[in-house]
């Protein structure tokens, strides 16, 4: 029936989150320990390099800057992948996604009502932080846009919680994302809510996504 379906999906997504924290802490604490080491190796080939024959001097430097990029990478997948640092609310971890997405590349702007803090519960907070950064993610992977905003605040005199994500890329959805896994996934967060979730994706004008939910 309908709550067995209900209780079904809600152990799908507590496995997705120890999941997601199990890949981050190994991308962190593997992948990106062979990545400083590789750094450090390449730092002293580099040295003994330069000692033996100055002229090559610098010859290293692509290599630097390809071990910085996938340093760079690996902490921007393992931050997604991690647990939310809700600790501090959900506003500060809203205002810690765009500064991440900013530093991938895309500037992100974060406008959240701190005050929105004290009325959601836990899980529908971290509800909330995954529709936004699965908006991020794809606005960074599919939008070719060249900013993002994120707005989180009340509205309806405080009884309803808006969230937007808004882009100026493109405008496409990845193709099939009505059927995709990401997208149901966000739709089944919504419907935790009691919410609405809308997409709106006009080509060169970009995409809106949002979500409407009663507080």
């Amino acid at each position: 029936d309908c709550g067995e379906q209900d209780a079904l999906s809600d152990d799908v997504l507590r496995g997705l989150e120890r999941e997601r924290e199990r890949i981050g802490a190994e991308l962190h604490d593997g992948l990106g320990q062979v990545l400083v080491g590789l750094g450090m190796l390449g730092a002293s080939f580099e040295r003994t390099l330069a000692a033996r024959a100055p002229q090559l001097h610098g010859a290293f430097a692509p290599l630097r800057q390809a071990v910085r990029d996938a340093q760079d990478v690996c902490r921007t997948i393992a931050h997604g992948y991690a647990a939310v640092p809700l600790r501090d609310g959900l506003a500060a971890a809203l205002a810690a996604l765009g500064s991440a997405v900013t530093e991938a590349g895309l500037p992100c702007t974060v406008d959240a009502d701190p005050q929105l803090d004290g009325r959601l519960a836990p899980a529908a907070a971290l509800d909330v932080y995954r529709i936004a950064q699965e908006a991020c993610a794809n606005a960074m992977r599919h939008a070719r846009a060249r900013r993002l905003d994120l707005t989180l605040r009340a509205e309806d005199r405080g009884r309803t919680l808006r969230l937007t994500i808004a882009d100026d890329g493109a405008g496409v959805f990845p193709p099939g994302a009505p059927h995709g896994f990401g997208l149901r996934t966000l739709r089944y967060r919504a419907a935790r809510l009691q919410g609405e979730l809308t997409i709106d994706a006009q080509p060169a004008r970009g995409t809106l996504v949002a979500l409407r939910a009663p507080l």
